[in-house]
């Protein structure tokens, strides 16, 4: 069974996937958010862990002995937050991502594969249609 990391999973990219990828079944979800996903959401996942994307010793914590196959980064805080509060959202979407690569990395190490990551930074994505577009500005 592939094991999976949904990072922002509380988020309505991250639900949608949740709901998405356990529809396939054949995987085992941890979901990672600043708060906890609804209690759906939370029901579908193998695990759910509450954290800062920007805290680098929680997020290299995920996982603990197991490894995952594929990363879901889908963890940000979009333009408009972002328009508010410039440095937290450079944090967030800069170091949090930084943080997600060296787990990534981490895992791909000390298995001999590539663990596979996924960003979703400038597309919008409707998962339960497959349809997506790209975001203009």
């Amino acid at each position: 069974m592939e094991k999976v990391l949904i990072t922002g999973v509380a988020g309505e990219v991250g639900s949608s996937l949740v709901h998405y990828l356990t529809r396939l079944g054949k995987c085992s979800i941890t979901g990672f958010d600043l708060r906890a996903p609804d209690r759906e959401v939370a029901s579908l996942c193998s695990e759910v862990v509450t954290g800062d994307i920007t805290d680098q010793r929680t997020v290299l914590s995920l996982g603990g002995e197991d490894y995952f196959d594929t990363i879901f980064h889908l963890a940000g805080i979009l333009s408009s937050g972002g328009e508010r509060a410039p440095l937290k959202a450079h944090d967030v979407n800069v170091t949090g991502s930084l943080n997600v690569l060296e787990l990534a990395r981490n895992h791909s190490e000390a298995r001999g594969v590539s663990v596979k990551v996924v960003f979703t930074a400038m597309r919008l994505v409707n998962i339960a249609t497959k349809k997506s577009r790209s975001i203009r500005r």
